[in-house]
């Protein structure tokens, strides 16, 4: 239940309405590899190193590395410190079906 509500909240994040994760039940999908991708091509447009997002972020490079290389999977605070960093809008969407229950968002776009 807990990697679907991250898997729709990262839709929720992707871009110009494009999934960041297909829809899928079984099994629950890796978001991953995905949000890394997605985080990794942000960096590289702000022309950032990992030690620089790392350390506008207060995280330790290596973590960056692991979430950009899909070896790990960010929490929503690590989603939301990188985020920041990048000058990104984090947004948290909670729907029951169509009905949207709580949004949540942080940070202002550069």
């Amino acid at each position: 239940m807990r990697t679907e509500r991250l898997t729709s909240a990262l839709n929720d994040l992707a871009p110009h309405g494009t999934a960041v994760v297909p829809e899928q039940r079984d099994p629950a999908p890796s978001c991953g590899p995905r949000i890394g991708a997605l985080l990794a091509g942000e960096r590289t447009k702000a022309g950032l190193t990992q030690v620089q997002l790392a350390t506008r972020a207060g995280m330790a490079q290596g973590a960056v590395s692991r979430i950009e290389t899909g070896a790990s999977s960010p929490s929503m605070r690590s989603l939301q410190r990188l985020a920041d960093a990048l000058g990104l809008t984090f947004t948290l969407v909670l729907r029951r079906g169509d009905e949207t229950i709580c949004e949540l968002t942080t940070g202002m776009p550069s």
